[in-house]
């Protein structure tokens, strides 16, 4: 067996104590308090991570301006003056991706998003300064494809923040014998146009609504309860390879897009004052990986990258004049510009209103990217003086039944409306060579999703009507799933009437190996109490070949072709590595 890449840390007078880098030939001993989770008022938490210097910047003979003096304070060698900043955490270039996790205080974001408040953390900085290396992994969804000594040492805080929540779970579902649900969305904001990354294959670009209730939120956003981490990491990595990417003069393997990942975190609770009256607290673990900031004349964007990089710069523009009015006491009181961009929109509870927030200012030492780590500095400097009101969602049992049921009902409308369309397809189907098992296939589907699904339809609302949160939750996975499951076969079926013999992309979507189709694979109950899992650690969840979902695709590579093929499918069955044809992946 693997060893356990997190150590376990004695507790000892209420601090936790172990070695983590080395300053000027001697160890510095950082120490994590253990807070208090009701605090009335939160501040922004701010930590700073310096990487290395890299091949590029060495091979310019830059020089390093910044040194970490101490675990708080970080100083940067100016050309005629130098600058002293102190956060709650500073981490230097020989810091491992461990002791950023268990140091920043991200453990304390997924304790209390748990306790059911909304938790957000953000990386900030400069192109190519190392933030998707922080949240995700060296080279993002390229992580997940790496040997599983690799993994184990260099997943980021995304990866490593999930396998406590669900050690968490198992623990709290032991202590008070109630299940938790987990529903996940992620999303990317790319040239102001916000997108699926779990569901691409829709095109169009979806809204950002406001409520009173809600604050800010992504219209007819993709949603799915899942049961397991390995489900969670899969999402993760199918959205970090749905990202918009690209190469430029900074940085190999460039993030174009703001990404979004939200964690619903739900348990059901037994009011105090009467017994008889339930209640649903919400928590959500949200994760923001922001593009970087660039200078167009050091980029060398052009066309595309230079309408994708005005728009990464107008949205951190806007970020940033939030931060700065956040800050001031007296701005504070006045407007709030989070309408002037889509990303400030949905970051406005977490940055202003009623979250828990810790923000990760990424900067490189080299003096050619003085001013922008100076820049990013700066405005994590401001940061650090927003302080929040932290409140706990709860909703009654009754509201929380007629969401799933409006839920459930959009479901069965967008299920309707796809066998309608795959209907029309394949019923006008061309004849296509070597394609009839095929057919064949789709046409066992329509009829598996007719009866599995519509055999009730009739008596929808008395069913509902007398159900249980529990079950209303298993029917909202039962139809999402077969909804994805149709999108790819329509989206398949549309590809074929289209394909010509020159056709540069081939997709080539499996069959089912077990014969089964729809509902009987994916009709698990999603009342499963957490604690019923064998509690596997960081070492046992790499052990797996790769958590990404497999649906085969290839990519014939022509000269004239250098466009980014982004995923336009999302499967959750596994099938083994031997089976995948391996394609270009996009790395970040």
């Amino acid at each position: 067996m693997a060893t356990c890449a997190i150590r376990s840390y004695s507790l000892i007078n209420g601090e936790k104590y172990s070695v983590i880098s080395k300053h000027r030939n001697y160890y510095m001993f950082r120490n994590e308090q253990v807070q208090d989770l009701s605090t009335e008022k939160d501040r922004v938490r701010v930590i700073v991570r310096v990487r290395p210097v890299n091949n590029r910047e060495t091979e310019k003979n830059d020089r390093s301006v910044v040194q970490c003096e101490g675990e708080n304070s970080i100083l940067v060698e100016g050309a005629q003056h130098n600058r002293r900043f102190t956060f709650d955490s500073v981490f230097d270039v020989s810091s491992t991706q461990e002791e950023v996790f268990h140091y920043s205080g991200i453990k304390r974001l997924v304790d209390m998003a748990i306790e059911g408040y909304i938790s957000t953390c953000f990386a900030y900085g400069q192109t190519g300064s190392g933030k998707t290396h922080t949240m995700i992994g060296p080279g993002g969804a390229a992580i997940f494809r790496m040997d599983e000594n690799y993994r184990i040492k260099n997943f980021g805080l995304v990866p490593r923040a999930i396998n406590y929540l669900f050690q968490q779970l198992r623990e709290k579902a032991q202590e008070t014998n109630t299940p938790y649900y987990i529903r996940v969305s992620y999303c990317e904001i790319y040239n102001e146009q916000i997108r699926d990354l779990i569901n691409p294959s829709h095109s169009e670009s979806l809204l950002v609504r406001g409520s009173i209730e809600d604050g800010f939120y992504v219209e007819n956003l993709f949603q799915t309860y899942i049961e397991t981490m390995d489900e969670l990491l899969t999402i993760l990595e199918e959205g970090e390879l749905n990202r918009a990417m690209a190469s430029h003069n900074l940085n190999d393997t460039s993030s174009r897009s703001h990404a979004m990942l939200s964690i619903q975190i739900e348990q059901d609770l037994q009011a105090t004052d009467d017994p008889k009256e339930q209640r649903t607290r919400q928590g959500k673990l949200v994760f923001v990986d922001l593009a970087g900031s660039e200078k167009v004349k050091v980029s060398l964007s052009k066309g595309k990258q230079l309408t994708e990089t005005n728009n990464i710069n107008k949205s951190l523009l806007t970020l940033g004049t939030c931060i700065s009015a956040l800050s001031d006491p007296v701005k504070r009181a006045g407007h709030i510009p989070y309408r002037d961009s889509k990303l400030t929109r949905l970051l406005a509870d977490s940055l202003g209103g009623h979250g828990i927030t810790l923000m990760i200012a990424c900067i490189s030492p080299a003096s050619s990217c003085e001013n922008e780590s100076l820049s990013t500095l700066r405005y994590a400097n401001r940061a650090k003086n927003i302080e929040n009101a932290p409140i706990i969602k709860t909703d009654s049992k009754e509201n929380v039944i007629n969401r799933l049921k409006r839920e459930v009902r959009k479901l069965k409308d967008e299920n309707y409306e796809l066998r309608q369309k795959l209907g029309i397809q394949t019923n006008t189907l061309p004849k296509l060579k070597n394609r009839s098992s095929e057919s064949a296939s789709l046409t066992s589907m329509r009829s598996s999703a007719s009866i599995d699904t519509y055999d009730n339809r009739q008596d929808n609302q008395d069913r509902l009507s007398g159900t249980t949160t529990k079950k209303i939750r298993t029917d909202h996975e039962i139809l999402t799933r077969e909804n994805e499951k149709l999108v790819r076969k329509l989206d398949q079926v549309m590809r074929e009437q289209q394909t010509q013999p020159g056709d540069k992309h081939v997709i080539v979507v499996e069959e089912d190996p077990s014969g089964q189709e729809l509902n009987s694979s994916y009709s698990r109950r999603m009342n499963k109490n957490y604690s019923q899992e064998s509690n596997r650690d960081i070492s046992e969840l790499v052990r797996q070949p790769s958590y990404a979902t497999r649906y085969r695709t290839t990519r014939e590579r022509y000269p004239d072709d250098t466009s980014p093929q982004r995923r336009t499918a999302t499967i959750v069955r596994r099938v083994p590595d031997t089976a995948v044809v391996e394609g270009k992946h996009h790395q970040n």
